[in-house]
């Protein structure tokens, strides 16, 4: 078969026929058969990168301790999010902004891939935001709506080391 030139792709049309069955939430034969000559089609459109290679071969792999870091992942969203709204609902309250800069351990391989996965779930949680990431010295910039009157470490131990553990071990 010509689509599927190198065996790590097989991950990327398998994920992407995941995906298709879950967001059609069709099971019939029809359906099923669409959405593996869609995941083909795009196997064949998507310019690959190891980026997308290997983080989808690690979701099919692992795909049980992505769900649940994906539930726990979601929980800290919703959290944010409640407390997000709580600031909006409540002009007059104070709340106390900062920028802080923190350092990451993401183990020895893959640091780059990894450090942009932490970043983005970092300012996917509602009211903080990774403003500047250094990957020489393992350092990232969060800035944090609220520091709920607590000091930079007890913020770093709040936020990053809950997260960077998943990355790590997710992508290990």
């Amino acid at each position: 078969m010509k689509i599927i030139k190198n065996k790590k792709k097989i991950y990327i049309i398998l994920l992407l026929y995941i995906v298709w069955i879950v967001i059609s939430s069709n099971l019939s034969l029809p359906s099923l058969i669409l959405g593996l000559f869609i995941s083909l089609s795009v196997n064949l459109v998507i310019s690959y990168s190891s980026f997308t290679i290997k983080v989808a071969e690690k979701f099919i792999r692992n795909f049980f301790l992505f769900a649940y870091y994906g539930v726990i992942i979601a929980i800290q969203v919703f959290i944010a999010s409640y407390k997000v709204a709580w600031f909006v609902l409540n002009p007059y309250k104070k709340f106390n902004p900062a920028i802080i800069k923190t350092d990451i351990d993401l183990g020895e391989k893959n640091n780059i891939m990894k450090l942009t996965i932490l970043a983005n779930i970092i300012t996917l949680t509602p009211g903080t935001v990774a403003v500047s990431a250094n990957i020489n010295n393992n350092q990232l910039y969060i800035h944090w709506i609220d520091m709920e009157g607590g000091t930079e470490e007890e913020m770093k131990e709040k936020m990053v080391s809950n997260f960077d553990e998943i990355v790590r071990r997710l992508f290990a």
